[in-house]
């Protein structure tokens, strides 16, 4: 279970918090940025975890009303098993490099403007919307470009909207990919692969506001196929992240979040004014789904901890995606959550258990979505109608 420690939280997102948190980053168009100090030079508060009866997560994707508004040895963490908790426009066509010499320096040599840029270029948001009201409200969440051909990996609780494309009508719900700060259409996207795991055990849950999950197998991929503006074409090659692909993280390493929080926004301010956010933060604590692999990241007391930033990205100083958040703790303030993300390294682990990896994946897109939506997605698109339809 968690672990009782001393926990680091960044002062003015506590002063602030609530719809205040939406002001600031209204504020600051010229950077549309929450950009926070290195931990060397946050100012830091020290308080107990709450008791774990207390603790709960929230899956962070936000649903709308649009008509109103390691080394492990030294990680004793490792030990406890994840527990099952309440879930609740690039700048330019080329991918920025990060120099080699950034990836072997120091946290005080980092070139923190220059990593936060390049991962930005990479963040998009995804959202779903219906033609009319019916079950689903409408879905915004976050995703992160993991190869110059287009493949997003993002949470599948997100994903799972593109399986019912045409449920109960032929183009029912309409997802795009938007990117910028503000978003704006960007891309059309279909699904790549998403985990049969994650559907059939979360199936009853897929219109609960808040439901009960670890997030494990709660990731998902997808291609963009094409412009949303139909007169222009996609840059070739799309921003980028390169991923991890073993788990060196121990707490109190500094990490690089962002996405598209939307959590104190209503649906008319989503479709208009849903704005890109990074931050700082710093590792507080890693879990094991099973034991001895790093399977999740989890991060306190960050202004990023909002509903819409599922699928959005957690990078380590080397600049590589590390984790992709799923889950959060429930809290009114942003400042006393706990924001948790499933490993680069776990996602693989998961996908050779079906003979998939993520370097396949990256490889071979069209064939595997092709494969995946001809195999595994009619019983999977099955399999969530049926639930709908018992309701």
């Amino acid at each position: 279970m968690f672990k009782k420690a001393p926990l680091l939280a960044l002062f003015f997102v506590m002063a602030l918090g609530g719809a205040t948190v939406y002001n600031l980053i209204k504020s600051r168009e010229d950077t549309t940025i929450s950009f926070y100090l290195p931990k060397s030079e946050h100012i830091t508060l020290e308080y107990n975890l709450p008791k774990k009866e207390e603790i709960k997560t929230v899956l962070l994707k936000e649903d709308t009303d649009l008509e109103s508004s390691s080394e492990t040895d030294k990680v004793p963490s490792l030990q406890h098993k994840f527990p099952t908790v309440s879930v609740s426009e690039p700048l330019s066509g080329t991918d920025i490099q990060l120099e080699n010499s950034v990836t072997e320096k120091k946290e005080d040599e980092v070139d923190f403007q220059k990593l936060n840029l390049a991962v930005r270029q990479s963040i998009v948001n995804i959202i779903c919307t219906t033609k009319f009201g019916g079950y689903f409200a409408p879905t915004s969440g976050s995703g992160t470009v993991v190869s110059p051909n287009g493949v997003i990996l993002t949470a599948a609780h997100l994903a799972q909207y593109f399986l019912l494309k045409d449920y109960p009508v032929e183009n029912f719900i309409e997802c795009v990919v938007r990117t910028g700060s503000p978003a704006s259409p960007a891309y059309t996207a279909r699904l790549l692969y998403l985990p049969p795991d994650w559907i059939e055990n979360n199936a009853t849950n897929l219109t609960e506001e808040n439901l009960l999950s670890t997030g494990e197998n709660d990731f998902a991929f997808l291609l963009i196929t094409g412009r949303a503006i139909k007169d222009k074409t996609v840059p070739e090659p799309l921003p980028f992240l390169p991923y991890t692909e073993i788990s060196t993280e121990v707490p109190g390493d500094s990490v690089l979040i962002s996405g598209y929080p939307a959590g104190f926004l209503d649906g008319i301010a989503i479709q208009k004014d849903l704005y890109l956010t990074s931050s700082f933060g710093q590792i507080d604590n890693l879990y094991s789904f099973t034991e001895g692999s790093v399977d999740v990241i989890s991060i306190f007391g960050n202004i990023i901890s909002q509903k819409g930033v599922s699928g959005g990205a957690v990078v380590n100083l080397k600049g590589e995606l590390s984790g992709v958040l799923v889950t959060a703790t429930e809290n009114p303030q942003t400042s006393e959550r706990y924001l948790n993300a499933i490993t680069l390294p776990y996602i693989n682990r998961a996908l050779e258990e079906q003979d998939l990896s993520i370097g396949k994946i990256l490889s071979s897109p069209e064939s595997v979505a092709d494969n995946f939506n001809r195999e595994i997605a009619p019983s999977l698109k099955k399999i969530l109608v049926d639930s709908i339809e018992k309701r």
